[in-house]
């Protein structure tokens, strides 16, 4: 089970877009049909901490314990040489 929370907030169950409340239910219904009781949080390095935090509360209050976050970095496009770096 996957879910993924979008840089500006948006929250997705597998591949359906859903609302927050509706995470809990979803799980239990995948854990019903027989789904392995580990859930995956994706979110984009530009989500907010706080989007993330309730969905890993609305996992938890589903039953499950077993959580991985993963987290998507945007790669740079362009590499720059050593001495001529930006930063």
């Amino acid at each position: 089970m996957e879910v993924a929370v979008t840089r500006d907030g948006q929250i997705y169950y597998g591949l359906d877009l859903v609302w927050i409340d509706q995470i809990p239910d979803a799980i239990r219904k995948s854990l019903s049909q027989g789904a392995e009781r580990k859930v995956y949080i994706r979110a984009d390095q530009r989500a907010r901490y706080g989007a993330v935090k309730q969905v890993l509360d609305r996992v938890r209050s589903a039953g499950v314990t077993d959580i991985v976050l993963v987290v998507d970095q945007r790669h740079p496009t362009q590499t720059w040489p050593a001495e001529r770096s930006p930063f």
